[in-house]
């Protein structure tokens, strides 16, 4: 983000607004909340992010802010996870019917 900072005014902007986009859509989906520090249990610790810059071959700048989720826990900070996984089933079945 600081490397980004120190780029040239307009190229700035153009980063700063892609950053803009992207929280703008994350408050539209909910992903966090705002909590008061103290209210967080002992032991516990926030879930960090950075931001992750990139230029397009189309020339538009994407900027997206991404959890730092190794800092987790499990057990602590999580029981489960899910990620969407696509069985070998539901390809074939595709790939058959398709």
């Amino acid at each position: 983000y600081e490397q980004m900072l120190n780029r040239p005014t307009k190229e700035r902007n153009l980063w700063l607004a892609g950053c803009q986009k992207e929280l703008s859509k994350m408050a539209l989906q909910k992903v966090w909340i705002v909590i008061a520090l103290s209210s967080i249990p002992p032991g516990r610790c926030l879930l960090h992010s950075k931001w992750v810059f990139k230029l397009k071959r189309d020339g538009t700048y994407s900027s997206r802010c991404v959890a730092m989720g190794f800092t987790q826990v499990p057990g602590i900070d999580f029981t489960n996870s899910f990620a969407p996984v696509v069985s070998d089933v539901t390809v074939r079945i595709s790939l058959f019917c398709g």
